[in-house]
């Protein structure tokens, strides 16, 4: 006797799909063209085919428990081809969309990080924080030490440092919540459950992130590996300048042996990270800029977060020119003031809700592909 399953569509989920990007999915007559021309796409159970049939269902415990969709990296080959004009990369990306906010701890701060209309927002909890310490900056410096060449005069660099270690904090919780949701998930829905060590697999992925093989595997947008692996590097970079900012800042000083060694390493770095985070941020957006419709622009996901990199970019960049101007004088006029601020709040929207952003790909994915990995998907 033929088994049969019923389906029940998410008719809610697929409004959502199509408002965050995917709103030809519809299009699909399943011609299985995606699939062909996919460098990623294995031989059994071919993707992005089924995950198009999902989509248009409304299939959304599927979608968002599969681990196909992080193997994914949306280089635009399907959708270039398509001859329906469906656009499965611009599907997909909606789905990893979907799948981030479905996974994340706290579901409605993930909706108004990628909604425009949640902008606001978001960016008022980290302005009104910072507006806080600016306030009462003179209070603390007068029982505080402070840095002042790091505008210290004008926000108390230990207010600024228990600020961004609490949300970085969070944002790790955030992103082991997330991930540790997710594999469960995959585990129960996968006909292959994971197999082999953990750490082996998680090894052999980060070996093809860190090159970005699997992106120049891409035909018509090989160049988005260059330009994503800058931008990858620079906040790795950056990660590194801060770590050593804070060593000196609090444990070694800028006198001495090491504290002067340490100083010139974390300038050298973190200038090298900063022309590579705005090259590589810079390339992003001429590229997704290039983009016709056939090959799809992409959604307010992809443009927001990446107009918010270039921000942080850009005012850190602009900050030290003006301190190294003088502008801070120990005592930063309005517009030090003004750029500092902005960097801060920028960087604030990077770090805490880098699990509910466009950046939790980078936590999603790794996740995605060494589940891959161990129940051979790839």
């Amino acid at each position: 006797m033929t088994e049969r399953n019923l389906v029940k569509p998410d008719l809610n989920f697929i409004r959502e799909l199509k408002t965050a990007g995917g709103d030809t999915l519809k299009q699909c007559y399943q011609c299985a063209t995606c699939s062909v021309v996919c460098p990623q796409s294995p031989d059994d159970r071919c993707f992005p085919r089924k995950e198009m049939i999902w989509a248009g269902w409304g299939l959304k415990d599927k979608l968002v428990s599969d681990p196909d969709i992080w193997l994914c990296h949306h280089c635009g080959d399907c959708t270039s081809y398509c001859p329906r004009g469906a656009k499965p990369g611009e599907v997909l990306g909606a789905v990893r969309k979907g799948a981030i906010e479905h996974y994340a701890p706290m579901q409605g701060l993930a909706k108004a990080v990628n909604d425009r209309s949640g902008l606001t927002k978001i960016l008022a909890v980290p302005v009104v924080i910072l507006l806080v310490g600016a306030l009462i900056t003179p209070a603390l410096n007068r029982i505080l030490p402070y840095h002042q060449g790091a505008y210290g005069a004008f926000m108390n660099t230990w207010f600024v440092d228990f600020t961004f270690i609490s949300a970085a904090l969070f944002a790790i919780w955030s992103a082991y919540k997330g991930v540790t949701n997710m594999w469960a998930d995959m585990k129960a829905n996968s006909p292959t459950q994971p197999a082999g060590s953990l750490t082996e697999n998680l090894l052999a992925v980060l070996k093809e992130i860190v090159p970005h093989k699997k992106f120049k595997e891409c035909d018509v947008n090989q160049e988005r590996a260059t330009a994503h692996m800058l931008t990858l590097y620079a906040f790795i970079g950056l990660a590194v300048t801060t770590t050593i900012g804070f060593i000196i800042m609090y444990f070694t000083g800028e006198e001495g042996v090491i504290g002067k060694m340490l100083f010139v390493m974390m300038k050298f770095i973190g200038n090298i990270s900063a022309v590579a985070l705005l090259a590589g941020a810079g390339l992003l957006f001429i590229n997704r800029k290039s983009k016709d419709e056939k090959s799809g622009m992409g959604s307010y996901f992809d443009w927001g977060f990446l107009w918010m990199v270039l921000l942080v970019g850009v005012t850190g960049f602009l900050a030290q020119m003006l301190r190294v101007a003088g502008a801070d004088n120990h005592h930063p006029n309005i517009l030090a003031k003004a750029v500092y601020f902005v960097h801060l709040v920028t960087v604030f929207y990077l770090f805490a809700y880098a699990p509910y952003s466009k950046f939790a790909h980078l936590f999603y994915r790794t996740t995605g592909l060494v589940f891959g990995r161990m129940t051979s998907r790839q």
